[in-house]
């Protein structure tokens, strides 16, 4: 068991009133849940947070296409192990963006 508190609550009743299923035309969402809200530990939480942001990134890029922009995704990778220094990591990424530019 996680010592995260936040995360050791998350989806449990917050207290505070009775958990309520609301539905809303062909949505339906519980009401009166406690979320810890962590991207990055909780996997109930990072997948509402992943499909917020793509719904940004999404609504982004076709106002962009709009208004006659390109839009082009990059992602940028470098191999690297635990044992590698982050200070070298970066590095190597600043050098491969001003080779890129």
């Amino acid at each position: 068991m996680t010592t995260n508190r936040r995360l050791r609550n998350c989806g449990r009743p917050a207290g505070v009133s009775d958990v309520a299923l609301i539905q809303n035309g062909d949505h339906h969402r519980y009401d009166g849940l406690f979320l810890c809200g962590s991207g990055w530990i909780c996997p109930v939480c990072s997948a509402k947070i992943r499909f917020r942001r793509a719904d940004e990134i999404s609504r982004a890029i076709a106002r962009a296409i709009e208004a006659g922009y390109g839009a082009i995704f990059v992602t940028r990778t470098i191999p690297h192990t635990a044992e590698d220094e982050l200070r070298t990591t970066l590095g190597y990424l600043a050098e491969g963006r001003r080779w890129a530019a």
